[in-house]
């Protein structure tokens, strides 16, 4: 898949928005965009409550340093 817009209009690989996305469904939370008030966007992340999620959250990691170690 290539990219939407050149280099030069915006930087980076556009990986931090795939992340936050992949976090918060395996969290069972979620994640929106809003437009700003001066233009560009407000992207919102809503986890549940890390003391419920904690075992959730240590799968998660455990899961993604097994797959990263492959």
């Amino acid at each position: 898949m290539g990219r939407l817009v050149t280099r030069a209009e915006y930087a980076g690989a556009g990986l931090g928005l795939a992340l936050y996305t992949i976090t918060a469904h395996a969290l069972k939370g979620s994640l929106w965009v809003t437009p700003g008030t001066s233009g560009g966007s407000i992207f919102h992340v809503r986890l549940p409550n890390l003391e419920t999620s904690t075992s959730k959250i240590q799968r998660f990691r455990d899961s993604a340093l097994k797959s990263s170690v492959k």
